[in-house]
């Protein structure tokens, strides 16, 4: 294996802050994540080392030494890195994007993808390749397909597409009765105007929003392919 002679780890830093900045407003939970680790942390999250000239990815957990490997140069470094990185986010927000019955490691999973998109389409086409390769030993445990792609199992996807539809129909009438009673209510009592207020604004929120969430799922869906 041939080696890139280290940069300083000051220069890694500075890396590694921005390649932070590139993820907003999205950002890991753990604040060993929060910057480049160059002392042991004993909570299974990496640190680095420079040892012979090389950077050493090291994991400590509880005083031990869990893990170690040596990158070829700065970049390889970082691509583990922002894998950590990437994984803390994807897996906070796992249930939120888990669809009914399936295997939660599907959403995480395509999630991580797209991030990683975000900083290195090379990075997240790694990735990929090394998900399949898990998934290889351990499948998805649903009825979606095999690959990444974040979709639901066939009743999960009528149940969640029913329940918002008829959801998202019903807010149509409120909202126009809403602004409709809002209109003819001008002599009115001030707690009828304030609940057609309510009606009204909350029903818009709604009717502006769903589109808005639909299209970023979308647009997520399509940077983790």
């Amino acid at each position: 294996m041939s080696f890139t002679p280290p940069a300083s780890l000051d220069d890694v830093q500075a890396r590694y802050q921005e390649l932070l900045r590139q993820l907003l407003p999205r950002k890991p939970r753990d604040m060993f994540l929060h910057a480049l680790q160059t002392r042991p942390t004993h909570a299974g999250w990496a640190h680095v080392e420079i040892v012979d000239g090389s950077y050493d990815y090291v994991v400590t957990e509880r005083g031990k030494e869990l893990h170690r490997r040596t990158a070829r140069d700065a970049d390889e470094l970082l691509y583990w890195l922002m894998c950590d990185v990437t994984a803390g986010i994807a897996q906070d927000r796992k249930w939120s994007g888990r669809g009914f019955g399936q295997d939660s490691r599907r959403s995480w999973m395509a999630f991580q993808l797209g991030l990683l998109h975000t900083l290195d389409p090379g990075w997240s086409g790694r990735k990929r390749a090394e998900f399949a390769e898990l998934l290889q030993k351990y499948p998805f445990q649903d009825n979606g397909p095999a690959g990444i792609e974040p979709g639901r199992s066939v009743i999960g996807t009528f149940f969640v597409t029913l329940v918002t539809t008829v959801g998202y129909l019903l807010c149509v009438p409120l909202t126009l009765g809403g602004f409709a009673a809002l209109l003819d209510d001008e002599a009115g009592s001030p707690t009828s105007t304030g609940q057609d207020l309510v009606i009204a604004i909350g029903g818009l929120v709604v009717l502006v929003a769903v589109p808005l969430r639909w299209i970023r799922r979308a647009r997520s869906s399509r940077k983790a392919r």
